[in-house]
């Protein structure tokens, strides 16, 4: 730290550094549903259905005649990124007493999973003039795109028959 920069700034000073304008807005939004239904004292059913979704900017501005370092003409970078994830879990499970004595579960069900992760970067570099702040006004630009889908799901069988309330014994399958 010196007098020209009194934090001891890598990149410039504190005024200099602060003419650099950066914003993050994020929103986002987790939630689920559980409906449980019954009809039958036997025969019990549970839907379980889940969203995560996130949109997101991030955005960095340097403005043309930056005193920092290397960017003298000044740059903007505007990051969008959206990402959904929505999930499925439904079973069913019907009870009765096997060979007349034996509490028996029997359950079947599906889950799924759908996701969806897309980003943008457009980055641009050396502005012509000061007052001009867009990606499309710079001379040098690049952009990236990346897109990303996922779908999962798999169905299960299991059966869980019961001795004395002691022993458990259970059989099951699953496929995805």
């Amino acid at each position: 730290a010196d007098s020209s920069r009194r934090w001891g700034e890598r990149w410039g000073s504190w005024d200099i550094n602060k003419t650099i304008e950066n914003y993050q807005d994020v929103q986002r939004m987790i939630s689920g549903l559980t409906l449980d239904a019954r009809p039958t004292e036997a025969w019990r059913n549970k839907l379980v259905v889940g969203l995560d979704w996130i949109d997101e900017e991030n955005t960095r501005y340097v403005p043309y005649g930056f005193k920092g370092s290397g960017i003298p003409f000044g740059s903007r970078s505007s990051q969008r990124r959206r990402f959904n994830d929505l999930t499925l879990d439904m079973q069913s499970v019907y009870t009765l007493e096997a060979f007349g004595r034996f509490p028996t579960d029997i359950t079947a069900g599906v889950q799924a999973d759908f996701r969806d992760d897309t980003r943008t970067l457009a980055d641009g570099r050396n502005f012509p003039a000061p007052g001009v702040s867009t990606v499309s006004s710079t001379a040098i630009r690049t952009a990236a795109e990346t897109r990303t889908e996922e779908i999962n799901g798999g169905v299960f069988l299991q059966g869980q028959m019961a001795f004395a309330d002691r022993l458990f014994v259970t059989a099951g399958a699953r496929v995805d």
